[in-house]
């Protein structure tokens, strides 16, 4: 099997090469394609460098000579007085070390022309990519564990239409198309102190509780207001 280290280094040559022709013909969606396996290419082969995906320094420093001896047996044999069985088992040690990091699919995909599910599989395994960054927290909290089932995504649109509507992009579109000012005196009347949110804090917590309509509660200040009830 072919060096995650090498097919890093060998993959983002070749893709560069292949950008290097691009002309004016060359379409859009290709030209962002290739460019984010290229992006992704250079963060793998960056974070390959920091040798941070190994936890011994005695490891780090093998690892750093091998690499930066372009893979040489020989050199790191010398430099750590190894066998070569000893030198081979501690680099295939160390390369299931990076795989697991990385993920195991992710230059396979990155090789295979995805680089959006390359970066996926890639951010997933070094966590920065969390249901947290994506789903309302309490949501998350109470979603089961991750589970491999045998099911199509049409089997899950409803599932997935839930997950949108908690997303933290869907709220953000939605929050950012609302009044702001409203929206804080509407908080006012749940958190506040004021007279007016004593009278509504009740019937506020029945609606986002689910306990009434927005229309009933609309209907009861306007009854509230024509009962003369001072509201300040």
């Amino acid at each position: 099997m072919r060096s995650v280290f090498k097919s890093l280094l060998s993959g983002r040559k070749a893709l560069q090469a292949k950008i290097d022709k691009f002309n004016e013909k060359t379409d859009r969606e290709t030209r962002e394609d290739a460019n984010a396996g290229l992006a992704l290419y250079n963060e793998l082969i960056d974070y390959m460098h920091t040798y941070e995906w190994l936890k011994k320094d005695s490891s780090k420093e093998k690892m750093k000579v091998y690499i930066e001896s372009g893979f040489d047996y020989e050199v790191l044999m010398g430099k750590f007085n190894l066998s070569y069985d000893n030198a081979k088992t501690t680099v295939k040690w160390a390369t299931k070390q990076f795989r697991q990091k990385i993920g195991e699919n992710t230059v396979s995909l990155l090789q295979q022309g995805f680089p959006y599910e390359a970066r996926a599989s890639y951010e997933t395994h070094t966590g920065k990519l969390k249901m947290e960054n994506l789903i309302m927290s309490d949501l998350v909290d109470a979603l089961p564990d991750e589970e491999y089932y045998p099911y199509s995504l049409e089997e899950c649109k409803y599932e997935l239409r839930v997950l949108y509507q908690y997303s933290k992009k869907k709220m953000e579109s939605v929050i950012g198309k609302a009044d702001l000012k409203k929206l804080a005196y509407i908080r006012h009347l749940i958190e506040g102190s004021s007279k007016r949110a004593e009278l509504f804090r009740p019937y506020m917590l029945d609606v986002l509780e689910g306990l009434t309509s927005i229309d009933e509660i609309i209907e009861w200040e306007e009854d509230i207001k024509n009962q003369n009830v001072s509201l300040d």
